[in-house]
């Protein structure tokens, strides 16, 4: 009986995207959905999404990508699907926003963690006209800089988080150029397929900074040559105990 269910639901592509979409109705106007993308390498040959394309696993085997949504207040799915596993991360991203739209969510901002943080990816966005925040790592070249520019600005009162007194907040606003890859060939400009095109997008960098965290960074990096010294002391000392202990074994022998 189970495995019959199973077998009608998952041909009965209307059922699916119904349920989906039922789920979405008992969203409200500001609620947030989480997004997850994976990777899943495997052995089928019926499944019309394997393809052979970026591998976590390294296993050489085709893969699919698993994308669904989840409501951040319930904990809840809201809808999955499956794409194929070569798609590059813009464009998995836009199909997710077209599914939402079909379910019933027509404005959608996307929030990503620093994992999906590229340039290239940041140039697809922008090129796709994606409202969107990311997570930016402090050691990216053009971020840095903005970053040790602003230091003063940190101990205003108008930069006091709300709701942590002890993290401040600045907004920048940067010109910053992009490249992008041309698909077509422009035989007026004498620009070829392939080529690399720069851009500049007006971006806004938000900047955050907590002293206690840096204080307790501090501390741990003047900790630590003491501690890496102990673990040296130690080594050694195991080292010694190991060659007296052959050297024992080898005399009785």
């Amino acid at each position: 009986m189970y495995h019959d269910l199973f077998v009608n639901i998952g041909f009965d592509e209307s059922l699916q995207q119904n349920f989906f979409r039922e789920r979405c109705l008992v969203l409200g106007e500001h609620d947030a959905i989480a997004y997850d993308s994976s990777t899943i390498s495997t052995y089928s040959e019926r499944q019309n999404e394997a393809r052979f394309g970026y591998n976590k696993a390294k296993d050489g085997l085709k893969t699919i990508k698993l994308l669904t949504l989840y409501s951040i207040e319930s904990r809840q799915p809201l809808a999955f699907t499956k794409q194929p596993g070569n798609l590059p991360d813009v464009i998995t991203i836009e199909n997710a926003l077209t599914q939402l739209s079909v379910l019933g969510v027509k404005s959608a901002e996307i929030v990503t963690d620093n994992g999906y943080y590229s340039e290239a990816n940041l140039s697809e966005m922008l090129q796709k006209g994606f409202g969107f925040i990311t997570l930016v790592r402090t050691n990216v070249r053009w971020v840095r800089p903005e970053i040790d520019r602003h230091m003063d600005d940190y101990n205003t009162i108008s930069s006091t988080c709300p709701f942590d007194a002890s993290t401040h907040g600045i907004t920048v606003m940067l010109m910053h150029d992009f490249e992008k890859t041309r698909k077509y060939a422009n035989h007026k400009s004498g620009a070829e397929k392939g080529c690399a095109e720069k851009f500049r997008r007006r971006i806004y960098l938000h900047i955050y900074f907590n002293a206690a965290r840096q204080a307790e960074d501090r501390t741990l990096i003047i900790h630590a040559p003491k501690r890496l010294l102990k673990q040296k002391r130690n080594l050694e000392a195991g080292w010694k105990i190991r060659r007296c202990i052959s050297s024992c074994n080898g005399s009785i022998m």
